[in-house]
């Protein structure tokens, strides 16, 4: 699997927010988004959701530029 960042923000120093559109090695995409939280010293707690991109698109329109632009960096590894 490959994946690419569509959007990842860290506040304070350990709690973090993320969406990676994910290639797997089928070929299909999907995305990847959820959260992070430093519960303990090496310990971690958070919420992680696989979506179809289209489905997160319907969710997300915002992001609808930056899915392509993914897509199309995708494409162009592979050529």
């Amino acid at each position: 699997m490959k994946s690419k960042r569509i959007y990842y923000r860290v506040k304070g120093h350990d709690d973090e927010t993320y969406i990676f559109l994910d290639k797997h090695d089928d070929g299909s995409l999907s995305v990847r988004s959820g959260n992070s939280t430093h519960t303990s010293h090496f310990t971690w707690d958070g919420e992680e959701e696989v979506e179809s991109v289209e489905e997160f698109l319907a969710s997300n329109p915002s992001y609808q530029g930056r899915v392509e632009e993914l897509i199309a960096e995708f494409n162009t590894e592979e050529n």
